[in-house]
């Protein structure tokens, strides 16, 4: 966690004054609060700086975001290339880019300032947005989501230019599901571990091997569907409530970019649930509640297309985004259960348990995707 001491007071007052509407503040004390743990390790820290400061001699509160982004050699964040679906600098580039400023359906965090502390590493200064619900949404806060995502999707889909900055992701399922490689290799060896069959029983694992040897024909037929601006990791950990406007706020930006029609729903049915905050029975309810939201949106923002095209962009990336994560293989590694137990707040077998509770989902929706590429 840096330490107050190592941040910029110079920064840290800039950011308090434009969080305070001021055009200057001097500050009196603040604290410093970590919010949470990131899987992802392109996140090097999040944390919740608040405190008062003078302001024409009036005593004035402020409370603000630190994101700090980081390079790392990590399989799971942190590449400084580009292309990859983790790369470290793009949520800092975008919000450098003005380019969320602009975007309809949702909004981002208004950004305060972007400190590059060295080559490796940067803060983003962000509005701290009130969380009035937490992430344990009813039916009609799932519907309102899944319309506004629909609303900024559909967007890009009647007109809208795509944005063309290159550090955007493009391919990113590709990408993502391609460092998955070497567990998949090594699961023929492994199949026979208790945690590997708790993970996948009763047949589950050679479901996932089939979809495995048939994600190139996954990913080929989402890249031929419409593309869209998408926000990519759309759940409600990411999505925040505003009370007064019911304005959604969508944060962590760090795999936005380029996806197909429907793609944008995959986390918002299956994330859900792998972070605890859905129980795997509700994944047909929550698919149904946020598919047809994402339909009232994208017509409202003007597309009348084939429904058909949107359920197989959004089958095929859930089944391929979370139904091909090798959470029994990966989480034998030491330091990667450390870290999954640490951001899912469970033990191991809680975490398996859920996974192997959710699978039977995620390839049925695979065997839906394949009914659709037959005929969309």
């Amino acid at each position: 966690m840096p330490t107050l001491a190592e941040i910029d007071p110079g920064a840290l007052a800039a950011a308090a004054a434009k969080a305070t509407g001021c055009e200057e503040i001097e500050l009196d004390d603040w604290r410093q609060d970590a919010i949470h743990s990131a899987f992802n390790q392109a996140t090097a820290g999040l944390y919740r700086i608040s405190g008062t400061g003078s302001v024409a001699g009036e005593t004035v509160p402020w409370s603000l975001i630190l994101k700090v982004v980081q390079a790392s050699d990590d399989k799971f964040g942190g590449s400084d290339d580009p292309g990859h679906a983790n790369y470290w600098k793009r949520e800092l580039l975008i919000y450098q880019s003005g380019l969320l400023e602009r975007i309809p359906g949702v909004r981002a965090p208004r950004c305060f300032g972007v400190e590059q502390v060295n080559s490796v590493v940067a803060r983003i200064w962000l509005e701290d947005v009130p969380d009035h619900l937490g992430s344990r949404w009813n039916p009609a806060v799932f519907d309102l989501a899944a319309r506004r995502l629909g609303e900024f999707n559909g967007a890009y889909l009647v007109g809208r230019p795509l944005p063309p900055a290159g550090y955007l992701s493009r391919h990113w399922l590709r990408s993502f599901v391609g460092d998955f490689a070497t567990a998949f290799n090594q699961l023929p060896l492994l199949r026979d571990h208790p945690i590997v069959q708790r993970c996948w029983p009763d047949g589950l694992l050679d479901r996932v091997l089939q979809l495995w040897d048939e994600r190139h024909a996954f990913l080929d037929t989402l890249e031929r569907l419409p593309q869209t601006f998408c926000h990519l990791d759309a759940f409600p950990r990411n999505l925040l409530i505003e009370h007064s406007s019911q304005d959604v706020v969508a944060v962590d930006w760090s795999f936005a970019g380029v996806g197909a029609i429907g793609s944008e729903l995959a986390p918002m049915v299956a994330a859900t649930v792998a972070f605890f905050d859905a129980e795997p029975e509700r994944m047909g309810t929550i698919d149904r509640l946020v598919f047809n939201g994402y339909l009232n949106g994208l017509q409202k923002a003007g597309w009348r297309g084939d429904s058909q095209v949107v359920r197989l962009g959004y089958t095929a990336a859930v089944s391929l985004h979370y139904g091909l994560f090798p959470m029994g293989i990966l989480i034998l590694d030491d330091g990667l259960r450390d870290r999954f137990e640490r951001v899912f707040v469970h033990s191991t077998a809680d975490i398996v348990d859920r996974w192997a509770r959710a699978t039977d989902f995620l390839l049925a929706r695979a065997d839906e995707a394949r009914q659709l590429m037959a005929v969309v």
